[in-house]
């Protein structure tokens, strides 16, 4: 049971989840709540070194990296319909990225 609270003591979303949720985020006004649960496989993580890093989270290791921003990655998210994945970077650019576009690194496998 995910409870979320926006303003202290003021529960403003209860939800129940089948499975654990281990993060959540607020939308920049608040009034979005958005919460992962286990259950799936890959994270994606927008990087400092303007990467967006795709991990592995059954074996915790890097599977691959998305490299076109020249500055840190700001945000990483799915694209609503599509099987894309959506970046944006302090570079000022936004990326969109097919799903299995990413190039393998086999060392970071290891």
């Amino acid at each position: 049971r995910v409870t979320s609270h926006f303003l202290p003591n003021h529960v403003c979303a209860t939800d129940s989840y089948s499975q654990k949720a281990f993060c959540g985020v607020y939308s920049p006004d608040g009034s979005i709540f958005m919460s992962a649960c286990t259950g799936q496989q890959y994270v994606y993580s927008g990087c400092s070194t303007g990467r967006v890093v795709v991990y592995d989270l059954l074996t915790g290791r890097i599977m691959k990296k998305l490299t076109n921003h020249k500055a840190c990655v700001r945000d990483v998210s799915w694209h609503p319909y599509d099987n894309k994945v959506v970046s944006s970077s302090w570079d000022g650019s936004l990326r969109v990225w097919e799903h299995r576009q990413a190039e393998f690194y086999p060392e970071d496998l290891r």
